[in-house]
């Protein structure tokens, strides 16, 4: 009984959220800046990422996530973007955001990234072969009673059909 209750709490439990950056970042005109870098070196997470220009962003800022200095995802210019994007462990990631398309003057945003890790699933159960051979002959024995009845009740009709 108490399995059975652990169980169940692991399935309903909320995933943990960890908060990576949270602020108003400013940004020169034609200028790139790293906002936040993490290394992730034990689980997979996904990075959930939202950006909103405040002030200055009418070309429209662009978010960039690289891992290991490559770009793996990266926003199309907007003034404001949501981007939910699957991590792998053991990398080391960067977020940046750029300004590229203002010519003069400055941009501010609010950027706000958290990683969200899934809480850990129990391994799959296995039924013993005694079990798992009784399922499987009652599932076939239900199937032939439902047959047996499908046959009774409908065969009159389908025999005389057939008859002409």
């Amino acid at each position: 009984m108490i399995r059975l209750l652990l169980a169940a709490l692991a399935l309903t439990a909320e995933p943990k959220r960890v908060v990576l950056i949270h602020e108003t970042v400013r940004l020169e005109a034609m200028q790139q800046r790293v906002v936040a870098e993490f290394p992730l070196e034990q689980q997979a997470a996904t990075l959930e990422l939202n950006y909103q220009g405040v002030r200055g962003a009418g070309e429209g800022l662009r978010v960039i996530v690289m891992a290991d200095g490559a770009p793996i995802s990266e926003s199309n210019y907007a003034a404001a973007s949501s981007l939910r994007i699957p991590l792998k462990a053991a990398a080391k990631y960067e977020i940046r955001i750029e300004n590229k398309r203002q010519r003069l003057g400055f941009a501010l945003a609010d950027v706000e990234a958290a990683l969200v890790f899934a809480p850990p699933r129990e391994a799959a159960r296995t039924l013993d072969p005694a079990r798992r051979y009784f399922t499987i002959a009652v599932s076939l024995a239900l199937f032939a009673m439902v047959v047996a009845f499908a046959g009774v009740r409908l065969g009159p009709a389908l025999w005389e059909r057939w008859r002409g």
